[in-house]
């Protein structure tokens, strides 16, 4: 079974076309290229839908860097 982050490194993977990405806690919109305004709608629309969860604008709005969106993740998949 894959890790949320490794769901998360595929999903941004396909989306960015960056296959050879490698995402870590620490990563921001500013440390990853392509992700920024206008893919994180993308991206989030994308893992929502893979994992069947959704988030609330609230929760959209705290995600600052991949562990927040791993956090986040994990506490919908309990």
């Amino acid at each position: 079974m894959q890790t949320t982050i490794e769901l998360i490194t595929e999903i941004f993977a396909i989306l960015l076309k960056r296959p050879a990405l490698k995402l870590e806690m620490s990563d921001s919109p500013d440390t990853v290229a392509g992700w920024d305004s206008l893919t994180h709608p993308e991206l989030i629309t994308a893992i929502e839908e893979k994992l069947n969860i959704d988030f609330d604008f609230k929760e959209l709005a705290s995600i600052r860097t991949i562990a927040d969106l791993v956090s986040l993740i994990e506490l919908k998949r309990k």
